[in-house]
């Protein structure tokens, strides 16, 4: 059984100045989840006088402000085993950005179902999903839940992130040296999981959610109907009529997507 000294809770931040809403979202992060260990990620250098002023208590973890420099990196970061090794110690990490929101304490619960990575589900347009969009997977990375063990293992493993067939496809019409080198270097120090060769440039949810589900069979990720239960982005009305109109664990994006829907849920004088 997961206690709460076996999961860490991750804040990535990297600007100085919270807007009043991701201050909402910080407070009601340690209001709910503040018995477990709570992690400011943030640039080396950064003012965190604005976070000090909301949670005078708060703990911080400055990184190489490289991870942070580009949207990119941001992705990288997740993507690489860096964070994973320094957080080793935990079984999980809860990634929980500034544009999310908690609603109750459930994290040993969904810790004990044993997923390695759980984030809300996902629908065929993904941020233009509509009401009617079919599932496609399980999910994003602004609220999830990560099995640090077998993140590292799936960084430690040798496996392409496209298949032969996948990136041959259309070169067989138009092979040139160009190309060529294209292809060798697919098939030798890129397009790996491998955490040396992974030159991923998807998001990382999508390769932690699509690419690693897709090549490993061993990595548990959790049906529709479980993943709505721990957090919803896309379709959140329609998800909580199903779920028996109960709120998720947490969300992702709530001032992004369907803000009227969640005006009713989220009442941010409250934290």
């Amino acid at each position: 059984m997961i206690n709460r000294a076996n999961v860490v809770i991750l804040i990535v931040a990297h600007k100085p100045f919270l807007s009043p809403n991701e201050g909402a979202s910080l407070k009601q992060c340690y209001k709910i989840l503040g018995k477990y260990p709570i992690r400011i990620i943030c640039p080396k250098g950064l003012n965190i006088q604005e976070y000090r002023a909301l949670i005078p208590d708060i703990e911080v973890d400055f990184i190489d402000p490289k991870w942070q420099a580009t949207y990119a990196m941001f992705n990288r970061l997740k993507i690489a085993p860096f964070l994973y090794n320094r957080y080793c110690d935990y079984e999980y990490i809860l990634f929980y950005e500034l544009d999310a929101w908690v609603f109750r304490d459930e994290l040993e619960y969904w810790c004990n179902l044993g997923y390695d990575y759980i984030g809300a589900p996902w629908y065929e347009g993904y941020g233009q999903a509509e009401d009617n969009s079919p599932f496609i997977g399980v999910g994003n990375g602004g609220f999830s839940l990560r099995k640090v063990n077998s993140h590292l293992k799936v960084l430690s493993s040798f496996s392409y992130l496209e298949k032969p067939s996948e990136f041959m496809r259309g070169y067989d019409k138009k092979l040139n040296v160009k190309n060529l080198i294209k292809i060798l270097l697919n098939f030798t120090i890129r397009n790996n999981t491998y955490y040396m060769f992974n030159n991923c440039h998807k998001h990382e949810d999508y390769f932690w959610g699509n690419i690693v589900k897709r090549n490993f069979k061993w990595f548990r990720i959790p049906t529709e109907d479980i993943a709505s239960q721990f957090a919803t982005e896309k379709k959140a009305k329609i998800n909580y009529r199903i779920n028996n109109n109960i709120l998720p664990f947490g969300c992702h994006g709530w001032l992004k997507y369907e803000p009227e829907f969640w005006k009713d849920h989220i009442n941010l004088s409250d934290v």
